[in-house]
């Protein structure tokens, strides 16, 4: 028998730092019915989201860009404990798009990591891999199990990045 694919989700996140204060977080979906982008702005020193916009590009019903718009309600918040909620509470549900809310806060997400990024890279390998762990202590079964031999794999540890791409980060970062 033949298998036939029913759905397919496609999802992708890109987070740059778009100026010495700000980084740019794109988060977007395509399964077909939906092709849906968020563009989330936020401050580096403060974690506020400055700029909040979503792009429907592909969508099923002609209500779904005006339930879009409402993501501009979550500029001014910043980012941290409760981001979550607060983004569903101010538009999710009766008041927007599900996919908007999903893809806003998947660039939350990103942006978290683009600060541990921002915060790693000055760091040696040993350094780093002992601030990630101090920081995701509690979070999954390898930051939760300190008795067991955690070892790092891939090039996470060593920064992930080239060294022209190091260059250009240095260099941004210096302009502040």
């Amino acid at each position: 028998m033949t298998s036939l694919e029913l759905y397919a989700r496609h999802k992708a996140l890109t987070v740059t730092l778009s100026g010495q204060e700000e980084m740019t977080a794109v988060s977007s979906l395509n399964d077909g019915i939906h092709i849906v982008e968020v563009t989330l702005v936020c401050r580096a020193s403060t974690a506020e989201i400055i700029s909040a916009q979503a792009k429907m590009i592909k969508y099923p019903w002609n209500l779904c860009e005006v339930a879009a718009k409402q993501i501009t309600l979550i500029e001014g918040l910043k980012i941290g404990p409760g981001i979550r909620s607060e983004i569903e509470r101010r538009i999710g549900k009766k008041k927007g798009c599900t996919h908007v809310v999903d893809l806003a806060i998947e660039a939350v997400r990103g942006i978290i990591q683009g600060q541990y990024r921002l915060r790693y890279l000055p760091t040696t390998r040993e350094e780093r891999i002992n601030l990630v762990q101090s920081d995701m202590e509690g979070t999954c079964f390898s930051y939760s199990n300190p008795h067991l031999n955690l070892e790092a794999t891939g090039d996470w540890a060593e920064g992930a990045l080239l060294p022209e791409q190091y260059e250009e980060l240095k260099r941004i970062m210096a302009r502040n």
